[in-house]
This record gives C-alpha cells, structure tokens and sequence, in this order.
C-alpha cells in the first residue's frame, strides 16, 4: 500500500510510513467466515406408550405413578365387575301385545324371570332351554369371578397377566350376555302362547350394550399385551465367558 501523506511505497501491515512518519489506518481486516449452516433439527422420538404418557400423583406421602399398565387393567376390572352386576340387575327384556303401546311393555330382569319359575302359580314353564340358562348363568359368573380374582392377585405386579385374566371374565360375561339375549327371544315366545297374541318386543338396548362393553374388555385383555409390550423389567443377558487358556482353549 502507498502512504497517505506523502505516497511512499510502504508494507501493507505498517502503522507508520518510514519515510514521513505519518500514522496509517489499521491494516484491512479480513472478509468474515460465512457463519455454519445450522445443524438439522433432529427427529422426534416416536411415542413410547409405556413411558411417555406416565403420570404420577402424591397419596398420603407416597409417589404413586399411574400408567396404561396400570390404567387399562383398572378399566376393564371396573367394567367387568358392572358386566357381572348388571347381569342380574338390568332390565334384560322388554315384552307387550301387538298393538300395545310402547310405555305399557312389561320389563323383566333375569332374577324376576328366574324367581317366577320358583313359584307355584308360575306363569312359565321350566323346561329344557330354562334349565340350562340357569346352569350356564352359574358357570359363566365363576368364570369371571376366577378372571376378577387372577386380575386382583397381578395388577401392579404383572399388568400383562392381569389383562389376560380379564380377557376371560370379558368372554365368560359376554357368553353369558349372549346367553341372556337369547332368554329374551324365549320368553317372548312363552309369553305369546301364554296369552295366545303376537307379542313385540325382546332383548333390551342395555342388553346389546352390555354384550359391546364385555367383548371391548375380552379383545383388549387379549391384543392388549401384544401392543403394550411387557412391563416387566428383564435384565440384559450376560456376555459370554471367555474359555480359560487364551483363544479357542490354546495358549498363545
């Protein structure tokens, strides 16, 4: 470069020119690095069902951490145990003449039905179909009871055992369900020889919802596990020992 004052030839890095003195601008900075380009944002972990949607709570001073391990066996048991309630308890019929109004139907639920054959002056006859919807009520309630008892004894223990023992008790109470849909086609049958007129009627809407809920309850105790995964914690397999005496059993 060439000095400003008195146009000497002078080196490009000098702060002074040598020949008049004169004190020359800083030396021309270099042109800046482009900055880095920024680094791709990195993908998002896909949801993990057993870990991301964790939730725990304080109850009397201890952590109690709510899963779908724990939340989805606590749903089903509620729902099984109003199946195996209601079986007993809900309007499971609805019957009136032809021509009837719909608010003059007579409702029943099983154990009406069920204690009317006890009487004396009964107005249906206990026969063979009867007979068996007895026994065959008796023997899916034990089942379930057996799948509510196997879920009590693994829930918080081993989640996956605990949905498959209410996969039982969803398919005993949706048999049995089944079961009681049918009883309400034969006792319509009875009714109609009973007062010799066409009768309307059958099978309750809370009937077809309650077959619904217990099939849910049978289906997600049995595909449940296969999407969940295992809640129990396996400890990673050992690494192989090494044969005593150096590679392959021979010293080096």
């Amino acid at each position: 470069m060439f000095c400003k004052k008195c146009g000497t030839q002078i080196p490009d890095n000098a702060a002074h020119c040598p020949n008049c003195g004169e004190a020359q601008s800083a030396a021309p900075q270099q042109a800046a690095a482009p900055a880095p380009a920024p680094a791709p944002a990195a993908p998002k972990a896909p949801i993990n069902i057993n870990t991301d949607f964790n939730k725990s709570v304080s109850v009397g001073g201890k952590k109690v951490e709510f899963t779908l391990f724990n939340i989805i066996p606590m749903v089903m048991l509620i729902l099984t145990l109003i199946a195996m309630i209601g079986i007993h308890s809900f309007t499971f019929m609805s019957v009136r003449p032809k021509g009837e109004k719909k608010k003059n139907a007579e409702q029943y639920t099983y154990d009406e039905v069920i204690d009317d054959l006890a009487d004396d002056d009964a107005m249906l006859d206990d026969d063979g179909f009867t007979s068996f919807m007895k026994f065959f009520e008796v023997l899916t309630e034990l089942v379930a009871m057996a799948g509510v008892l196997g879920c009590m004894i693994f829930i918080n223990k081993d989640n996956i055992m605990a949905m498959r023992s209410l996969a039982l008790s969803g398919l005993a109470m949706f048999l049995g369900y089944f079961m009681l849909f049918l009883f309400a086609f034969h006792v319509k049958s009875e009714f109609k020889d009973i007062w010799d007129k066409k009768m309307k009627g059958g099978p309750t809407l809370i009937v077809v919802l309650m077959l619904l809920v217990t099939l849910i309850v049978a289906a997600v105790g049995v595909l449940g596990p296969m999407f969940l995964g295992n809640d129990k914690k396996k400890a990673a397999p050992a690494a192989p020992a090494t044969p005593a005496g150096g590679f392959g059993g021979f010293n080096a």
